[in-house]
């Protein structure tokens, strides 16, 4: 299993170096210059040109884009992401105080999104084309269907401003304190309703497939429980495809997240990213779009590691 992992890790470093070379350089083709919004407009054009030519020096940019290409490799491999534009601060020092609030924010939603979801789908399952199966159905179908922002805005709406039980927005604390888990929780279930809504759609499929299988009518036929027949049989061999799609779902969260930490001014990576796409911040764009790339790909080392203890049969070498 080690020398697998390992395998995956090395088989990933292309994967985000190419995902990093492609945000490098269209960043920096595209067309306008960040640094003149980090100067006021209002200054005489001899002191503006100059300033313009030291924070270019400063920050390489007077130098050939492959030469910052490379330079930029190269303060990767050494764990400096540069610094901030607008704010002259290292990025890394922000990304550990967002990172934190974004994996809450995920891990919240996704667990929202598997109760639901996975709850659902097995009802609705077992109580195959009644009238239970088929409002569950459409409820999945129109939490897929339901834009984030818009969900976000009912939900600030509803239980912000009318009942006032929830904060509207911002960061409370870890998740594990009562404010914290007041602060999350819109956000999190407007961003796992469309996850819950694809993983009850997934898990009746999946469980139609594995009911219809002889093993779990030996297993009724032999005058186990129901119960015991969907959740230790059925359930369980039907959660190979499911777990996989949990983590593609997670992964779809994080950046997805970008949308819904606006929404809710969470303090994440997300809203850090669209800070930075806002205000031509090269550096900041280019650190978290790696962040999310790398979190992408451990998800799915994670999930494949996660088949061996589902399922005994599969062995990875």
């Amino acid at each position: 299993m080690t020398s697998y992992i390992l395998k995956r890790l090395l088989a990933a470093i292309p994967t985000v170096l190419g995902i990093i070379t492609l945000v490098f350089f269209v960043l920096h083709l595209s067309p306008g210059d960040p640094i003149n919004l980090m100067i006021p407009p209002d200054l005489p054009s001899s002191v503006r040109a100059e300033r313009i030519d030291d924070i270019n020096a400063r920050y390489g940019f007077d130098q050939p884009v492959y030469v910052q290409y490379f330079q930029y490799l190269g303060n990767i491999a050494r764990g400096d992401l540069g610094e901030s534009l607008r704010h002259q601060e290292p990025i890394i020092d922000d990304l550990k105080r967002r990172i934190p609030n974004t994996l809450q924010l995920g891990m919240v939603s996704l667990l929202i999104s598997a109760t639901m979801g996975i709850g659902l789908g097995v009802i609705s399952a077992i109580r195959h084309g009644s009238l239970t199966d088929n409002f569950t159905m459409l409820g999945a179908l129109a939490g897929v269907s339901m834009p984030n922002f818009w969900l976000g805005l009912l939900l600030m709406l509803a239980f912000g401003l009318h009942l006032g039980i929830l904060p509207i927005s911002g960061y409370g604390g870890p998740v594990w304190t009562w404010e914290g888990f007041k602060h999350v929780l819109m956000p999190a279930i407007t961003l796992g309703t469309a996850g819950a809504g694809v993983l009850a759609r997934f898990t009746r499929s999946s469980m139609l497939d594995v009911i219809s299988q002889d093993y779990v009518r030996t297993a009724r036929a032999k005058g186990l429980a129901y119960r015991t027949v969907i959740t230790r049989h059925a359930l369980k061999n039907a959660l190979i495809p499911i777990v996989t799609l949990l983590a593609l779902e997670f992964g779809i969260m994080l950046a997805g997240a970008i949308v819904v930490e606006t929404v809710f001014a969470w303090p994440g990576v997300g809203r850090y990213l669209i800070d930075g796409i806002n205000g031509r911040d090269f550096p900041v764009v280019q650190a978290t779009v790696m962040v999310i790339a790398i979190g992408f790909v451990l998800i799915n080392i994670v999930t494949d590691v996660l088949y061996t203890y589902i399922d005994p049969r599969i062995r990875f070498n």
